[in-house]
């Protein structure tokens, strides 16, 4: 929705070819045949949005917040015009910019310049027309307005009455050109690509991932059509030409009549000339006969082609590689073919078997996918009821002697939409389904009519929840939610499967191959359906979401009775498919793998055998081909280096070894996704090397320790050195140079040699009138300061301010001579230490170093620190409310690295200044006061969802970051990311079963942990079918994980201190103070003696403690029961001012409890009722600070629990 700028998108005229770059932060001008370099014209930022040329003149936007307009010729600047006066600038992945970047172009039409200036929406947006000619705006029909709560991204478009802007991943908004009055907002998603239509209409897209076209009416803004699973269109007379991941189609616009649609595999970008279209793909360029879709010409590039166009005779192609293509035709050969595909396929000898009759009248629907039943679209119901519809080009394809409907990921079959006259079974009915999923999925559809969305719950299904075939209901008779139900085992993906899902009005059953696979009694009455839904084949399909099935459908069946078990094995005998086969054997590693990029297109790949092995790595491509790296010595550490590897790829790699038989077994296949290499490119010397500045760089670097994060140079010079200190390091450089000749200058000489932009850029700084740096930034500051000069205190003081605190460093060379040098030193010395930092003297120069910021705390656990107080001590400067705080920089890793905040994951820690974020199956290390990526580790064993249920996976101190890993604790060392040890669970005798790490806390200098049962936490990140995110208020996601034992180890060799063995502790509850744990212990022998260890029902709240342990010898101080209310959907613990909160959550009440923390005594009690029983209403922990505990939706007194007037 937000892809604008993934290339360089190019304009083409008059013999040239202009486009942004977002690398360098330039606008570049080509000559059109050669490609030589003509002009560079450079700014104070990212240029994102393809220029504009009218009357030769360039026209283009910048992030740094200004709009300029060059001559074509040269490259000159003729005026600039910035909407917002500078007030400050932040950082925006490593880049200087103001909150009003200019991201929509220069739109120019009737003499008006057109754009907008914004980035949040909680700040105001300024849209914006200017005489093209000056830049000025002189009344009439030029405006500069402030708008409130939106955020344009995308080029703008225009027509004669209407100025469209996008907003990323909200609707276009749509305003009168001639005085920015605002009309109203279309219908649909989002998206960044707008199109006007020859008949007055509007397209916008796409509007999701998954692709989606909106057609409006400029007139009312009404919705015309909506053009599902679109990634790209154009429009031709009546033709519509429809891109999608799968297909490239044509349609009549008028009459809505397919034309012609073909398989497509170029989905990224489409554009039309004369008779062909064009499209784009991943590293290939191809081009389509337009009145027929036949493939005529394709050809290789390098990387994803999302940036097409079309001028002056020439075909301009842009990857995400950074390469700009040109092609023309020639008379020889017209497309300029490197690969020509004209061949058809080759017919298969066997006979399509007919579709069987059958005598059953019990039968109320029957599809099945053949060719026989299909007419154009539909595909006939054999027993009389509605047809299915195929929807997004889905297509029949041949499988033996049959056919099944192909689901790829963007296709489904629709029955109907409007339920009224669906002929959907009510109380007794069963369904069955001749099928093969290719690809598992959190929320899977095979067959059903369906609403779930958040509580509202209605219909049935029969699909898959992850890698298990599942079966869904919602009847009268149960509690007005749909019960998911899993079969016992997993399937086999890319297998065929007979599944029949039973329903006779109290029990629902599912058989998977004619066996029994669940069974449930927790609904019973009439099938309750939603007044509109969509009974759908091949999807998972409600209001709210659509998740279309990968794989094939080759028949269904629905009948108004309960089929009889021996019915269901008979029809799953038929064998009208190859059984499943029986999975490969798949080996488990004793650790890892982990992967770290070594450099931008290099990675390391570690694991640990069981056993000393030969080994054998195999990287998957994403386009096809594999390379294979083997390893003959028996040995139990692996390590493996691949290179080559290309940005923003999903490579897939597994390793072979030998298993128990002795023979080589492979595991599971595991992903390698470079979207997540944060190294910084490499950049070569510069030609003209300067061998003392290479030496004063190297020196910098090795006095003050300091290698990646930013470095700014207030004394720029002419970028030589900002170029040796990126080129040794990991540093982002930025320079401020007070001359605008050398400005000009180092960006041409940074830009030849490639460093400007991505590793090094250069400002214009004027002493006189500073620009609005940010604060607190630079983990590195170089600083020269003459003897005598005059200022100096002024100068430290402006370093001290921009000075990351904790950590961040200033070198100060010493002048030349040293007549003067200790007076020079005391004054320096004065001067830091009044500004805060700590003076350090070495043989070359004195080194600043700012501590941290006073007033600030750490978030080193789950909920703040080990006491769970959710509170880390901070005093925010004396901030009192939101509009007291300030963004200090934006930027990656983004949401694509990490599951949504509504798996209940893991919380984000901080301590020393780094922000620690744990993705899916990866953490990453970033710097808290600049958003810089510091390391990150690809780990596939890394998982931990449902919190409220369980104890986090890791926690970390200033100098380490500790995670549970499965039965290990990983330690990285916090500043580098190198892991310097694996410490075991120890082992504990009188448990008979293997351990996982769960509990994990730093503690002085242990390392505070507890076992709990193998896979006994949650790892999905759905929370299962029904679950809703783990936002139940019963059921299997709210039962609780238990630990076996508590124990402590020595951090640095893992020496076991003591360990403390009882009851079942309750991980959600385990709090650390003072010295002390306190936990909730579950003491019924029946649980003790079970293998489970998720644990709830009645047995689970009869024989409860509260304990209390010395951390210093793990003996039990007290120990007391516990008689609490039943918090069936979550129990917390948390510590703060000499008392234990208990919230026990259950029964439509936060149910809270306080105790004396040095006996147990209580202290009070208190009901806070739910302000909702959803979207965590019923789910809020407590928080304590200042002498308050806070429990959603209100506050009580710490000391007493008198209820506070406060609501929240």
């Amino acid at each position: 929705m937000r892809n604008y700028d993934p290339v360089f998108h190019v304009v083409s005229a008059s013999g040239r070819v202009f486009f942004g770059s977002t690398v360098d932060d330039s606008v570049r001008c080509l000559d059109a045949l050669t490609g030589e370099t003509l002009w560079i014209h450079h700014t104070e930022g990212p240029v994102r949005i393809a220029p504009t040329f009218h009357n030769n003149r360039i026209y283009f936007g910048s992030d740094d917040g200004v709009v300029r307009c060059v001559d074509a010729d040269r490259g000159t600047l003729i005026w600039s015009f910035r909407p917002k006066p500078l007030e400050r600038l932040i950082l925006n992945n490593g880049r200087l910019i103001p909150f009003w970047p200019i991201r929509t172009g220069v739109l120019v039409r009737g003499g008006n310049a057109y754009f907008a200036a914004s980035l949040l929406p909680w700040k105001e947006s300024y849209l914006c027309a200017v005489d093209a000619d000056t830049g000025k705006a002189t009344g009439g029909e030029h405006f500069i307005k402030r708008i409130d709560n939106v955020s344009f991204e995308g080029a703008l478009l225009a027509s004669d009455e209407h100025l469209v802007a996008p907003q990323g991943r909200v609707s276009p908004l749509i305003y009168r050109r001639t005085s920015g009055k605002l009309l109203g907002g279309l219908k649909g998603g989002g998206g960044c690509f707008v199109m006007l239509t020859p008949d007055a209409g509007i397209l916008h897209g796409p509007g999701n991932k998954a692709g989606w076209i909106t057609d409006s009416r400029q007139s009312d803004r009404s919705t015309y059509a909506t053009y599902k699973d679109g990634n790209a269109m154009v429009i031709d007379g009546d033709t519509a030409y429809m891109l999608t991941d799968t297909a490239l189609s044509a349609m009549s616009r008028s009459t809505k009549q397919a034309k012609w649609a073909i398989d497509c595999e170029f989905p990224h970008s489409l554009v039309k000339a004369g008779g062909a279209l064009y499209t784009g793909g991943l590293d290939e360029l191809a081009a389509f006969d337009s009145a027929t879709g036949k493939l005529i010409w394709q050809t290789p590039l390098a990387g994803r082609v999302h940036g097409l166009a079309i001028a002056n005779g020439a075909l301009y192609a842009s990857t995400d590689q950074g390469g700009v293509y040109c092609f023309r035709p020639t008379a020889a050969k017209p497309f300029a073919a490197l690969g020509q595909a004209d061949s058809e396929p080759t017919g298969e000898s066997i006979a399509i078997k007919p579709i069987s009759s059958l005598s059953d009248k019990t039968v109320v629907s029957r599809w099945v996918f053949q060719d026989e039943a299909k007419a154009g679209k539909t595909v006939r119901n054999q027993a009389g009821g509605q047809a299915a519809t195929l929807i997004g080009g889905a297509k029949l394809k041949r499988v033996g002697d049959r056919q099944a409907l192909e689901l790829n990921g963007s296709t489904s079959a629709l029955i109907a939409g409007d339920l009224s006259d669906a002929g959907l079974p009510t109380e007794t009915f069963s369904v069955e389904a001749w099928v093969r999923v290719d690809a598992p999925s959190a929320w899977g559809g095979i067959v059903g009519a369906i609403q779930d969305n958040g509580t509202y719950e209605k219909g049935w299904l029969l699909g898959f929840v992850n890698k298990r075939f599942s079966f869904a209901l919602n009847g009268k008779g149960g509690d007005d939610r749909l019960n998911y139900m899993s079969a016992d085992h997993d399937f086999i993906p890319e297998q065929w499967y007979h599944l029949a899902a039973t329903y006779d009005g109290t029990t629902m059953k599912l058989h998977v191959n004619g066996k029994v696979a669940a069974t449930s009694t927790s609904q019973s009455g009439a099938v309750q359906y939603p007044p509109h839904a969509f009974y759908e084949i091949g999807a998972y399909h409600d209001d709210d979401e659509q998740f279309f099935t990968k794989g094939m459908v080759h028949e269904i069946r629905v009948y108004h009775r309960v089929l009889a078990a021996d019915e269901i094995k008979k029809h799953a005998a038929e064998a009208k498919f190859p059984a499943p086969k029986p999975p490969a054997p798949v080996i488990e590693l004793a650790s890892g793998p982990t992967l770290k990029f070594t450099t931008r297109n290099e990675a390391e790949i570690w694991w640990e055998t069981a056993r000393p092995s030969p080994t054998r790595l195999t990287l998957a491509k994403p386009g096809g081909g594999q390379r294979v790296i083997a390893e003959t010595r028996l040995k139990t550490e692996h390590r493996a280096t691949v290179g080559g590897l290309q940005h923003n790829r999903v490579y897939m790699f597994t390793v072979e070894a030998t298993g128990a038989d002795g023979k080589l077994e492979r595991t599971r296949e595991f992903e390698c996704d470079t979207l997540f290499n944060f190294t910084m490119p490499d950049i070569a010397p510069l030609a003209s090397a300067n061998d003392e500045l290479t030496r004063t760089a190297a020196g910098i670097l090795a006095a003050t320790g300091v290698d990646r994060g930013i470095c700014l140079l207030p004394d720029g010079d002419d970028g030589t050195l900002a170029h040796e200190l990126a080129r040794q390091s990991q540093l982002r450089v930025i320079g401020l140079v007070a001359d605008r000749k050398n400005v000009r200058s180092s960006r041409r000489r940074l830009t030849a040699a490639g460093s400007y932009g991505s590793r090094v850029a250069v400002h214009h700084f004027d002493p006189a009138n500073p620009m609005p740096l940010n604060r607190m930034f630079a983990n590195l500051i170089y600083l020269k300061l003459e003897a005598g000069q005059p200022h100096l205190a002024r100068r430290i003081h402006a370093v001290a301010n921009w000075l990351r605190p904790d950590g961040g460093v200033a070198f100060v060379p010493f002048p030349g001579g040293t007549a003067n040098r200790q007076s020079w030193l005391g004054a320096l010395r004065e001067a830091a230490t009044g500004s805060g930092l700590t003076v350090e003297t070495g043989d070359a120069g004195v080194k600043l170093t700012r501590g941290p910021l006073a007033g600030s705390g750490e978030w080193s656990h789950q909920y703040g620190n080990a006491s769970n107080a959710a509170f880390g001590g901070e005093k925010l400067s004396g901030v009192s409310n939101t509009d007291d705080l300030e963004v200090q920089w934006i930027g990656r890793p983004g949401p694509r690295a990490q599951p949504d905040r509504n798996g209940r994951k893991p919380a984000p820690l901080s301590t020393g200044g780094r922000l620690f974020v744990q993705g899916l199956n990866r953490i990453l290390a970033l710097d808290a006061y600049n958003g810089t990526v510091l390391w990150s580790r690809e780990l596939p064993e890394i998982q931990r969802f449902n919190m409220p249920r369980d104890s986090s996976n890791w926690a970390a101190n200033r100098e380490h970051l500790f995670a549970a890993i499965a039965g290990e604790c990983w330690k990285w060392n916090a500043r580098t990311g190198e892991r310097e040890s694996r410490i075991p669970v120890p082992p504990d005798a009188t448990s008979p079963v293997t351990l996982d790490w769960s509990y994990l806390s730093p503690h002085r200098d242990r390392i505070i942990g507890s076992g709990v049962v193998q896979n006994s936490a949650y790892t999905s990140f759905w929370g299962g079918g029904g679950a809703g995110w783990y936002d139940a208020k019963s059921g299997a996601v709210t039962q609780k994980v238990c630990s076996e034992n508590l124990f402590a180890l020595d951090s640095k060799d893992g020496r076991l201190a003591w360990l403390y063995r009882s009851g079942l502790i309750v991980n959600s509850t385990i709090t650390l103070a003072k010295d002390r744990a306190w936990f909730v212990e579950a003491r019924h022998p029946e649980l003790r003696a079970g293998k489970k260890r998720q644990l709830g029902g009645s047995q689970f709240w009869e024989q409860q403690h509260l304990v209390c342990l010395d951390l210093k010898t793990g003996e039990a101080m007290w120990s007391k029961p516990l008689k609490i209310v039943p918090g069936e959907v979550a129990l917390y613990l948390a510590h703060g001012d000499n008392k234990l909160v208990l919230v026990s959550s259950g029964s439509a009440s936060y149910n809270t409890y306080a105790f004396n923390d040095e006996d147990g005594e209580s202290a009070w009690t208190r009901k806070i009722p739910w302000p909702s029983d959803h979207h965590g209403g019923h789910m809020a922990r407590p928080a304590i600070a200042g002498g308050t505990v806070y429990v959603r939706p209100g506050a009580l007194s710490l000391a007493d629990g008198k209820p506070l007037k406060l609501q929240l």
